[in-house]
């Protein structure tokens, strides 16, 4: 890193390795542009966070986020923008504690990834008729709960104890 990021202006906590998109698909039926104000849009969207094995300050954050606009009358006229962005990213090993770690991992690498697609979600409607189009601010800590609760494995019931 140059000197002059050396400042205390600058976090240093997480560095950025990169950051890509791995999946674009948009599609709107011949003649059909997207309408990001319908009342039939449904969003989905999900995270993981990939370690990496031999070091526990380097790992693989994937967002991926679905817009799909119905048509109540013609599923076959269903739009669709599905994106999953990537990023790599490397923790300071200066942080020690395991629950700052995660805590960066979950929430610092994921909001520098969240305006990673901000950016694409925006440079890809520009290229629609309906302009650029910004995704509103995310409340990370909500992602992560929704995150968390859809990855809770479930036990299996024991049917057979054995004593």
């Amino acid at each position: 890193m140059h000197k002059l990021f050396e400042n205390k202006i600058f976090n240093t906590d997480i560095s950025i390795e990169s950051q890509y998109v791995k999946l674009i698909q948009f599609f709107t039926p011949l003649g059909q542009d997207f309408d990001f104000n319908s009342e039939n849009l449904k969003l989905d969207y999900s995270y993981n966070i990939l370690n990496n094995k031999k070091d526990k300050c380097n790992y693989i954050v994937i967002l991926e986020f679905s817009l799909i606009e119905t048509n109540p009358d013609d599923e076959s006229q269903n739009c669709m923008l599905n994106i999953v962005v990537e990023g790599i990213y490397q923790l300071n090993p200066d942080i020690k504690e395991d629950s700052d770690i995660e805590s960066a991992k979950h929430f610092g690498s994921l909001n520098l990834l969240v305006n990673y697609l901000r950016t694409v979600i925006f440079n890809i409607t520009s290229l629609t008729a309906n302009g650029g189009v910004y995704l509103p601010l995310i409340n990370i800590r909500e992602l992560h709960v929704k995150n968390m609760n859809e990855e809770k494995p479930k036990r299996p019931k024991n049917v057979n104890k054995k004593k």
